[in-house]
């Protein structure tokens, strides 16, 4: 068998444990959310998958709503610690990658996989397309192999690189370590802020 018809069967598996066992914080979270300006707790973001694709990728909102979208040189997110635009529950979501936690449903339905590069933005991975060239034959995941190693703090470049090389080596081995890996930096919350002057 190939892994990758394996990969999503432990996808489906796991996806379906956690939002059993998330799903009344995920709701209990959103409510809090919705609360602090009363807006739609659930922040939709059109990504790039598997072989293109364009899917809805769902977050819990950290942002106050109508803000708006600021970029950096090399066309990626600001993400800054002094960002104005994140809300108090949103530091605290963003510190912690609760927000992330929605996209259960995107690997539920296939969008995603619980480990494999970040999904970003259409304009982006077309600013960057020559170099992608693994990338998009794997499903991008809620946790990867950049955010393990730098989290948010990694270049473009960078994160390019470790994507592609993640598409190329993948394995069931690659991926447990990714997860075990995940757990230790989410609980530290370290690397989560990168600087203005990222390119």
């Amino acid at each position: 068998m190939k892994y990758s018809i394996f990969k999503r069967f432990l996808d489906l598996l796991l996806a379906v444990g956690l939002l059993i066992i998330l799903g009344p914080f995920i709701f209990l979270m959103m409510g809090i959310v919705f609360l602090e300006d009363f807006g739609n707790p659930i922040y939709t973001s059109s990504r790039v998958g598997l072989n293109g694709k364009i899917f809805d990728m769902y977050k819990i909102r950290s942002m106050y709503r109508n803000s708006p979208d600021l970029r950096l040189l090399d066309n990626s997110t600001y993400n800054g610690k002094d960002d104005v635009r994140v809300t108090k529950t949103g530091k605290f979501l963003r510190r912690t990658s609760l927000d992330e936690l929605p996209q259960i449903l995107n690997v539920l339905t296939g969008d995603m996989s619980i480990i494999g590069p970040r999904p970003d933005p259409k304009d982006f991975a077309e600013y960057h397309i020559e170099k992608r060239h693994s990338l998009l034959s794997v499903r991008p995941g809620i946790t990867g192999l950049n955010q393990v190693l730098y989290r948010n703090e990694s270049n473009t470049m960078q994160k390019i690189k470790l994507d592609n090389f993640y598409a190329d080596k993948y394995n069931f081995t690659f991926d447990l370590l990714i997860l075990v890996k995940t757990f230790r930096v989410v609980l530290k919350s370290s690397k989560i802020h990168i600087s203005k002057t990222r390119v």
